[in-house]
């Protein structure tokens, strides 16, 4: 008698503990499909709920002033390294590998140039706009002194 009145005492509380625990997991997964339907709805990703920004007329202006600036200065870093090219005495090999960095590095100038013009014709977030730019501007800046690095030694 004990064992059958023990059994159904901890089957119950079996079954209590489960309805507790499924009732809860319900309301957070309402919850978090609520907050994913609200976020597609702002076109965000569920953890991005920051307030996108975006750039004042002379936040922008100073931005693409500085950054016309160091794109003209690798446009003429770029002239520089294909006269060197040209005037070079080396290995066929050598300065056909040099010359497809060279015109790799123009390429990404270039992209960075398209960016500047896409981001004036249609604005997004400012500050991830800014973030990305300038790391990429940081890397086409380290590209340039990786090329004219020697590391064979």
């Amino acid at each position: 008698m004990k064992s059958i009145y023990y059994f159904l005492v901890m089957a119950s509380i079996l079954i209590v503990g489960i309805c507790i625990t499924s009732c809860n997991r319900s309301s957070k997964k309402v919850d978090k499909e609520n907050i994913q339907k609200n976020s597609r709805e702002l076109g965000e990703t569920e953890t991005e709920f920051h307030i996108k920004k975006i750039a004042t007329a002379e936040e922008w202006e100073e931005f693409k002033k500085e950054q016309t600036i160091k794109m003209n200065e690798i446009e003429q870093r770029i002239i520089e390294l294909k006269e060197t090219f040209v005037n070079q005495d080396t290995t066929q090999k050598i300065d056909t590998t040099f010359l497809e960095k060279i015109v790799k590095l123009e390429q990404k100038n270039n992209i960075q140039r398209a960016k500047i013009k896409s981001y004036e014709s249609n604005q997004t977030d400012w500050k991830t706009f800014e973030r990305e730019f300038n790391h990429d501007m940081n890397e086409l800046d380290d590209a340039f002194k990786d090329l004219t690095t020697d590391n064979k030694k």
